[in-house]
């Protein structure tokens, strides 16, 4: 039962990554307005005659480019990585994949909380799934009988 919960969390870790890497593209994060006019002399003066506003909103990719994909890519990279090892773990019982997941959740982490003017507070939910499914691949522990 703990393998399963353990790899559907890993699965929901994947799953944010993606949504995350999607949002980029897709969630309006920024505010946008433009305004134009026409200005025509009366008397010696500027006055202005008409004018238009609109406003809007941008995302991620809309207003930092491309290049944002790679910060948001990262999560999804790191994710999958960790997802791979636990599932190592469990299979094979390979004690490096287990601390090396544990090293890549720590290094997420640390990312998140960098980024966290920007987009780190997204990629806590990643973190914290995939920390939950490598607390649920370590066996339970042993509680002596009588204690």
């Amino acid at each position: 039962m703990r393998g399963r919960s353990a790899f559907l969390f890993s699965l929901a870790a994947v799953g944010w990554s993606v949504l995350l890497l999607v949002g980029a593209f897709t969630f309006p994060v920024y505010g946008t307005e433009d305004s134009s006019g026409a200005a025509q002399l009366v008397n010696g003066k500027e006055v202005v005659v008409s004018a238009q506003s609109s406003s809007g909103s941008a995302t991620l990719v809309d207003e930092n480019g491309t290049g944002v994909l790679l910060v948001t890519a990262v999560p999804l990279v790191v994710v999958l990585l960790g997802a791979w090892l636990l599932h190592r773990y469990c299979s094979r019982g390979s004690r490096w994949a287990d601390s090396l997941a544990w090293a890549l959740i720590v290094v997420l982490t640390l990312f998140s909380l960098i980024a966290s003017a920007s987009i780190g507070l997204f990629m806590l939910p990643a973190v914290l799934l995939l920390g939950i499914s490598a607390a649920l691949t370590r066996p339970p522990l042993a509680v002596p009988l009588g204690a």
